[in-house]
């Protein structure tokens, strides 16, 4: 033996339940860089859709300024016309107005009043 040697002594169970933690440690160690693996691939896969989206979000902008370029631009007037709406207050101040018309049937029914309390007199 020499000097740098120690050698430990376990019983069976707990050399087994040691050995197995150690191996768990392993896969579960093994599983992290799996998933870190497949991370980095997603990853890049993304950076690289978004460089595709960019370039067609760049070449759809391109189109649609061809396509405005190609086609002519609408005359607008500077000021626009409002058409003429006749409001329900012109029309009835033109003619007769529902007031002056209750106006009108309040008078002949005063005058029949009139009539008739002077014919009892």
């Amino acid at each position: 033996m020499s000097s740098s040697d120690i050698y430990v002594s376990f019983d069976r169970k707990r050399y087994l339940v040691g050995k197995s933690n150690i191996l768990r440690c392993q896969v579960d160690l093994l599983n992290t860089l799996k998933k870190l693996h497949n991370l980095k691939v997603l990853s890049r896969e993304k950076n690289d859709l978004k460089k595709k989206l960019q370039e067609y979000v760049s070449s759809t902008i391109l189109e649609i300024k061809n396509l405005q370029s190609k086609l002519p631009t609408p005359v607008l007037p500077k000021t626009i016309v409002k058409e003429n709406v006749v409001s329900t207050k012109q029309v009835l101040s033109k003619g007769v107005t529902k007031y002056d018309n209750i106006n009108e049937e309040l008078r002949i029914i005063q005058e029949k009043l009139k009539r008739i309390n002077f014919g009892n007199n």
